[in-house]
Parts: C-alpha cells; sequence; structure tokens
C-alpha cells in the first residue's frame, strides 16, 4: 500500500506545473529537500538544486557545516548548483561545547578552511557570497584571489574587506550592488570617521563618480559571537537608489523560502534587533550625505524605508554624517526627513554631525545664532506632528553633534530647545 501511495504521489507531483512545484519546495526545510533529492530524477533533481541553491552555515553546527562543506568540495556539480553561500566562523577565543567536541573534532574543523576553497572554485553561479572569519583564519587572501578570478559574478559581497581594496572589488567584480563590511568598527580611526576613507581609497561619492553604484553597508552587530562590544551600528557609506531593487538585490530577502530565512538568521542581521534585551546600548544607523538638500535627503529615506524591512529601525539613534557645507541649510529640507522617521521608524534620537569631514574644512559651518534658528524652526515643526506615532518615542533632536549649542529634548511628544554645554 505503501508504495502504491508513494507513486501516486509522485505522478501528481509529476504533473503539476513547474512554478508550483517550485512554491512547493519553497516550504521545505533543509532535511526534507535531502529527503527528496534521493528519489528519482523526476523531481529529485529539481529538489536537490533547491537544496544547494541557498547554503548558509554556523560553526555552531559543526557537524552540519563540515558535511556540507566537504560534499561541495568534493562534487563540482553541486557546488555550481549554489547561488548564496553565507559561512560564520565563531571567534577563535569561542569556547565550543563538550557536546560539539564530541560530535566533531578539531582536525575535521580545521579542514573546513580548505574545503571552502575548494568549493569556491567550482561555484560558477554564486551571486551572493558572506564570510565571517574568525581573526585567526588564513584564507582570506585566498578567497579575495578567487573572487579575483571571475570564476562567479556577484552582486552582493559580504566581507572584512583589506584596505586599499574597494576598487580593485569594482573592477573584478562590476555587478556589484551591496558591497557589506563585516565588523566595521576595525576600519575606524581617529579622528572619527577617517579610517573609512582610507579603506575605500576614495571619497564615498567618487565611487559614483567612477561609474559604479553599490551600496557600501558597514554592519557591527552587537549580541553576535563576532564582536565584543554589546552595541549596534549600521553606516551607509555610499548609496545610489536608482536601480537598487532591494527585493532581489539585498541578500536578505532575496529568498522567500525556509533557507532564506535560514541565511538571514546565519547572518546575524536580528542581532541589530535588540528591542527587549534590557540593554541601555545606543544602537544606531548612521548615513554619510554629502548635503543636506533635498535630493540627498530623499535618497536616504528611500533607502532607510527599505532597510527596514530589514532590520528593526524602531527605538534607534540615527546620526547624519555631513561634510562642511557651502551654504546654509535651508531648514524647510529637513521637513520630508522628519516626517518619513516619525512615520516609519519612531526614532530615539535624530542627530545630524558636522565633524565628518572626507573634503574641506573641519570647521563647525553653524554660527550659534543660526543653530538656534534651525533647532527652533524644527521644534515648532515637531510641535505640529504631535498625532504622529513616532513622536511619542523621540527623545533628542541635535545638530552639530560634539560640541555646546542647542538641542531639542522631547518628553511626551513635546519638544522643547535647550542649550547644551
Amino acid at each position: 500500500m505503501a508504495s502504491i501511495e508513494s507513486s501516486l504521489a509522485k505522478g501528481l507531483y509529476s504533473g503539476l506545473p513547474s512554478e508550483l512545484r517550485e512554491e512547493i519546495l519553497s516550504y521545505c526545510d533543509k532535511g526534507h529537500l535531502a529527503a527528496i533529492s534521493s528519489t528519482e530524477k523526476g523531481f529529485g533533481a529539481q529538489a536537490e538544486r533547491w537544496l544547494y541553491r541557498t547554503v548558509s552555515l554556523h560553526e555552531s553546527r559543526p557537524v552540519e557545516l563540515v558535511k556540507c562543506l566537504g560534499t561541495l568540495a568534493k562534487n563540482p556539480k553541486k557546488a555550481c548548483m549554489v547561488e548564496s553561500l553565507a559561512i560564520s566562523f565563531y571567534d577563535h577565543n569561542q569556547k565550543r561545547t563538550s557536546e560539539d567536541r564530541a560530535n566533531i573534532s578539531s582536525m575535521e574543523l580545521s579542514m573546513t578552511h580548505i574545503q571552502l576553497i575548494q568549493a569556491l572554485s567550482e561555484m560558477r553561479s554564486l551571486t551572493f557570497l558572506s564570510l565571517r572569519p574568525h581573526s585567526t583564519m588564513y584564507t582570506t587572501t585566498m578567497i579575495m584571489r578567487i573572487v579575483g578570478t571571475r570564476i562567479f559574478k556577484l552582486n552582493s559581497f559580504f566581507m572584512t574587506l583589506p584596505k586599499n581594496t574597494l576598487p580593485w572589488l569594482l573592477e573584478c567584480q562590476p555587478a556589484l550592488e551591496v558591497i557589506g563590511l563585516w565588523g566595521y568598527g576595525e576600519y575606524h580611526l581617529q579622528p572619527r570617521m577617517l579610517g573609512i576613507h582610507d579603506f575605500l581609497g576614495m571619497s564615498p561619492y567618487a565611487l559614483n563618480c567612477s561609474g559604479y553604484n553599490p551600496l557600501v553597508i558597514g554592519m557591527s552587530l552587537g549580541g553576535s559571537n563576532f564582536t565584543n562590544n554589546t552595541e549596534s551600528y549600521i553606516t551607509l557609506y555610499s548609496y545610489d537608489c536608482a536601480g537598487l531593487n532591494f527585493e532581489e538585490d539585498f541578500p536578505v530577502i532575496n529568498d522567500g523560502s525556509l533557507l532564506g530565512e535560514h541565511l538571514r538568521q546565519d547572518l546575524s542581521l536580528g542581532d541589530f534587533d535588540v528591542e527587549g534585551s534590557g540593554s541601555d546600548e545606543i544602537n544606531e544607523v548612521s548615513v554619510v550625505v554629502p548635503d543636506l538638500g533635498p535630493e540627498s535627503l530623499l535618497g536616504v529615506t528611500q533607502i532607510l524605508y527599505k532597510l527596514g524591512k530589514v532590520f528593526n529601525m524602531c527605538g534607534k539613534t540615527f546620526a547624519f554624517l555631513v561634510p562642511p557645507l557651502q551654504t546654509p541649510v535651508d531648514p524647510k529640507h529637513l521637513e520630508p526627513l522628519f516626517d518619513f522617521f516619525l512615520t516609519s521608524c519612531c526614532p530615539r534620537s535624530i542627530i545630524f554631525e558636522f565633524d565628518f569631514a572626507p573634503i574641506g574644512s573641519r570647521k563647525d559651518p553653524f554660527e550659534e545664532d543660526e543653530q538656534l534658528q534651525i533647532t527652533q524652526y524644527i521644534a515648532d515643526y515637531l510641535s505640529n506632528l504631535k498625532y504622529l506615532v513616532g513622536i511619542s518615542a523621540l527623545r533628542r533632536v541635535e545638530f552639530a553633534r560634539g560640541g555646546p549649542g542647542y538641542i531639542i529634548e522631547v518628553d511626551k511628544g513635546v519638544p522643547t530647545v535647550t542649550h547644551d554645554e
């Protein structure tokens, strides 16, 4: 009877249109896909493509890590099916559990680095790659060499990259839409933010002038094994809304399947959502903007709106890193920005910081009376937005962070201008 039911099921499945079969497979987890892929060619091959299309591995699951990389290293045909690959290794100081040591040996784990190189060399269909190594891994240089051979064409690449790499990377992988910098705090030097420019080898805005328009995003996420910092940061260094389709290009939501959800979890992007964790640390979203004109701010809101589909933006601090301005700020241009935040993000603080200066002078662009005028204008504008839900979460608005000046303190939705020493 079982064989009759099995044959009937196979017949029904095989008779379905390809689109429906794909839809069914999207609801299968890895275990189900592995079981189906071992069946006859009719739908086993289709399930196998789903199984290997999105591969997300984490050293917290050492048996899966070792077995999967071993299979991909030995089987070029399966490696060629991989389109999205995310691998996260523990920090070298992380202590593995006794259960981990019982299931897998240190020798087997050490071999995964070599197997990763072997597998990557055959992944000709790869479009998304994320590697979060620990500090003692010696394979980073070899991985960059493979990226440079152009075996695959990447749309998204997440890694901690060496300095002076970005121009070379864009030349090798011109299809890149998203470049992610894991642990971006390592790029910071003093004074604030100069390190990223040393890394980029150019101003973020020069990227667009060179004909390349990737989204360059730095992430340092608290609560993971990859940083001792309990704070979470996201910084957008370079971006161009035109032509960037988050539904397809951003790695977290480019796959609506269960495997796509697995990928999102392994990337630890959920670490950014610390609501209810009891942490008193500030979680900040920073955006480098060329100016505070309406065109730049419209681009910012579009990008942040799309990122809001991936990250929980509520209750965060939003900081705008602005080079010294050549023209005075028109506070009317800021109105749509505040409308957007109080409608979509419910921020804790909104800060405009002018000590970020890749070009020009580091002189504060505001005279005290100008700062007071802008601050008062925004306070009056916020008073008329009491009906927006986000006003209840807002606590502070600040221009020219880091020095004495005027700020807006918000208490129960009521904004008040005060002088901050």
